[in-house]
């Protein structure tokens, strides 16, 4: 497929998507002022091609209301929404289409540096979709030490700019997970995996936070107190799905959330410093105190 052509149909979804609904007149005056045409008006015919052609590669119906100025939309819209992948996908081709068309806003778009572990993404995605295993030397930091690691990819996932493999040890015979950026040598393996029917990528991390893997069941009742703008911040946008609103005033805001513990959720709020205070349970409250009265020891 021609790049270009591409970036048109990345152009169509990202307006429709973006305006809900629109007519064709309207988006043919966005197409005019968009660099991915001559100075020609859309064709309909071209049009109604192009949301054939969206159908079937990203399975993204684009679907017209027929009632009044008829309008064009993006069918079940709800689950697009939801889809994590997709959206970060679609985000993706869309601003890389703008800078693309426009090179003065490749000048005004400063992005963070993403770590090393780019080149083995597509082999270990290669190897989740045929099912293959794959083997790596590992860097450890916590040993400083190499470790071999042999894997059966079960799925990705992005966290804090940085790509993790998650799948099943075949020493450990248990779920792990690896940051790309630590792998030394890669090779995928001769033989093929079966893929765990029972495996469910989303509800493995349904009860922590960041990339770490928690089997164990059930959750804890976790209370946290926090202050000032942080408060205000997670009452916008939850640290975690099960974030519930106990208590609110000028001072402070208190939260009941249900999951485990793992280091990421210590390395999380850590961050906040005096912003964010655990109440209970009592052993994780003690253990984040620990944590910061270490901290602190180091700047006696």
């Amino acid at each position: 497929m021609a790049k270009g052509l591409f970036n048109k149909y990345i152009w169509l979804i990202n307006i429709i998507y973006r305006t809900k609904q629109i007519s064709f007149e309207e988006i043919n005056e966005r197409w005019l002022k968009s660099g991915l045409n001559n100075g020609d008006d859309l064709p309909l015919r071209t049009f109604h091609n192009y949301r054939k052609a969206i159908k079937e590669i990203f399975n993204i119906e684009i679907a017209c209301k027929r009632k009044g100025n008829y309008t064009y939309y993006i069918k079940d819209f709800d689950n697009l929404d939801s889809d994590s992948t997709r959206c970060w996908m679609l985000g993706a081709f869309a601003i890389n289409s703008m800078i693309a068309d426009c090179e003065e806003l490749n000048k005004r778009i400063i992005f963070e540096p993403i770590p090393k572990g780019k080149e083995y993404l597509t082999p270990v995605m290669e190897a989740i979709k045929y099912k293959q295993s794959i083997v790596f030397d590992f860097y450890n930091t916590e040993t400083d030490l190499i470790e071999v690691i042999s894997l059966d990819p079960y799925c990705l996932k992005v966290f804090w700019k940085r790509w993790f493999a998650i799948g099943r040890n075949h020493e450990t015979n248990s779920i792990k997970y690896y940051p790309l950026d630590q792998f030394r040598k890669f090779a995928v393996e001769d033989n093929h995996f079966d893929y765990p029917t029972d495996f469910d990528p989303r509800s493995i991390f349904l009860d922590t936070l960041g990339e770490c893997v928690d089997e164990r069941e059930g959750t804890e009742r976790i209370v946290i107190r926090m202050y000032r703008d942080t408060a205000r911040y997670y009452n916008l946008y939850p640290l975690h799905h099960s974030q519930k609103l106990i208590e609110t005033n000028d001072e402070f805001t208190t939260f009941q959330f249900h999951l485990h513990p793992t280091k990421e959720f210590f390395h999380l709020l850590k961050a906040y410093g005096e912003n964010i205070e655990i109440l209970e349970p009592a052993e994780v409250r003690q253990r984040m105190a620990g944590m910061l009265f270490a901290a602190c020891e180091r700047y006696k």
